[in-house]
């Protein structure tokens, strides 16, 4: 086996073994999170997504009063948390690539001596762009799914803790007269 063919294999094998390890998190639809920038300044809950034996529920926390959780997505539910089997709750709306595509611009630095010493800077140029770009995306996962997310099973104080009353929400608050979060487009 040829030197060159056996080092392309071996980067085709490296870059499939790190994409797998960037696992596919879900994310919450467009404004019903806020950015990581405003998430201090934000007044509403994090996104929760979870399920019972018989139906499945989404959208914003507003929190817990007496044993119940309440969930404003299309309509208003309100849970026995009991019944609960598990979820998930997004904090906020993750960063994009361009962290990771920040990191190239040096790479481009390589291509003002194309010129001079042929394709050999360019070639060096998009094989470094390439090994940022791969090395992003795992790091990308772990940092959402170390910050961005809570499951039900960390226990619903961790859970509650990004409603929009963490404290509970008060005895003698109409919940039913909360309305959800307006819609902001560019989140």
């Amino acid at each position: 086996m040829k030197t060159s063919q056996f080092r392309f294999q071996l980067s085709i094998l490296l870059t499939l073994f790190l994409l797998g390890c960037a696992p596919a998190l879900p994310i919450a639809p467009s404004g019903y999170v806020p950015s990581r920038n405003n998430l201090l300044r934000d007044p509403y809950g994090a996104y929760f997504s979870f399920w019972t034996e018989e139906k499945s529920f989404e959208g914003e926390l507003l929190g817990m009063r007496n044993d119940s959780v309440f969930v404003l997505g299309r309509t208003l539910a309100r849970v026995y948390s009991g019944d609960i089997k598990d979820g998930q709750l997004i904090i906020y709306s993750p960063n994009k690539l361009s962290g990771g595509l920040v990191m190239m611009l040096p790479n481009a630095a390589l291509l003002v001596h194309v010129g001079s010493y042929g394709s050999a800077p360019a070639a060096l140029a998009l094989s470094l762009s390439v090994i940022d770009f791969i090395g992003t995306l795992p790091a990308m996962a772990l940092e959402k799914e170390i910050t961005n997310y809570r499951k039900w099973g960390d226990g619903w104080t961790a859970v509650m803790r990004y409603s929009r009353f963490p404290g509970g929400i008060p005895n003698d608050m109409q919940v039913t007269q909360l309305t959800r979060r307006p819609e902001v487009k560019g989140r």
